[in-house]
């Protein structure tokens, strides 16, 4: 069936749960951090045909207001130099995600954390805090 417009959607209960950034881990050994968050939920919804994903997206091309981030362009900088694709994500790549994951043709993805980050580790050492 495709892609619907929200507008289309309105009527429908959304069969669709996406979480962003929003992770509850348990320690499985050094290292090793398994998302408990979206399977728990995933397993619990899948047989009322609800899938549960979550987004975790890594550094988008937005405005930032400068109160709140004095350090943006060392920043960006950083996670630029230390992301295998060397940009920032526009926030369409995104937005793609998310179309994709309410739509029909993700009925059977659920259960999964998709980071949406040009290839940089999730847990990025933060700029501020290194010598680099």
């Amino acid at each position: 069936m495709g892609v619907q417009e929200p507008s289309q959607r309105a009527n429908d209960l959304s069969h669709q749960v996406i979480g962003a950034a929003i992770e509850v881990h348990r320690i499985l050994g050094p290292g090793y951090l398994e998302s408990v968050y979206e399977e728990a939920l995933a397993v619990e919804f899948a047989g009322a045909g609800i899938t549960v994903n979550s987004l975790i997206p890594g550094s988008f091309r937005t405005a930032r207001d400068p109160r709140f981030y004095p350090e943006w362009e060392r920043m960006r900088r950083y996670i630029v130099d230390h992301t295998p694709v060397g940009r920032q994500g526009e926030p369409h790549e995104l937005a793609a995600w998310c179309w994709f994951l309410a739509s029909e043709e993700a009925g059977f993805v659920t259960g999964q954390d998709i980071h949406v980050n040009g290839g940089a580790y999730p847990l990025m050492r933060n700029p501020l805090l290194t010598s680099e």
